[in-house]
């Protein structure tokens, strides 16, 4: 079992193999006494050892240390591609981590659009260009999620 976890709403990924799914509580326990900020689990999808050193390479650009790699736009697309995969392919069916489509959907449309926004030092024009988004969509997302503009 391959998962994603997210230190805090923008910060590093990690991504890591666990061999089942009650593997990943504990080590997101340990995680989080070592983590000031709160980890989130992002997602979990069903691989091997195999396929977590094949994504390590895939995202190696942007590998921090271990297995942390950077929030980048790349490994955020990957991520939010698995969403559009049918659920039941990827969960069991009786799930430790059931999830919230709309929530998670809106966490990561805030994540995105901050981390654009940290990346054009607040410009809404060059964030929404960056996203591929129009900047009038922009300025919609900035107001429905109330997204602080530094």
């Amino acid at each position: 079992m391959i998962y994603f976890i997210q230190s805090g709403s923008a910060g590093p990924i990690k991504i890591g193999y666990t061999r089942d799914r009650d593997s990943i509580q504990k080590r997101m326990y340990h995680l989080q006494n070592a983590q000031p900020v709160e980890l989130n689990l992002i997602f979990t999808i069903e691989g091997t050892k195999k396929d977590e050193a094949n994504l390590h390479a895939r995202f190696k650009k942007y590998h921090i240390r271990g297995e942390w790699f950077k929030a980048s736009r790349a490994l955020l697309d990957y991520v939010y591609s698995l969403y559009t995969v049918p659920l039941k392919t990827l969960l069991p069916q009786t799930s430790l981590f059931p999830i919230n489509l709309k929530e998670t959907l809106d966490k990561t449309t805030i994540t995105y659009v901050k981390t654009a926004l940290n990346e054009t030092n607040g410009s809404q024009v060059k964030a929404a260009e960056l996203l591929g988004i129009h900047e009038r969509s922009i300025w919609h997302l900035i107001r429905k999620y109330k997204i602080q503009i530094k």
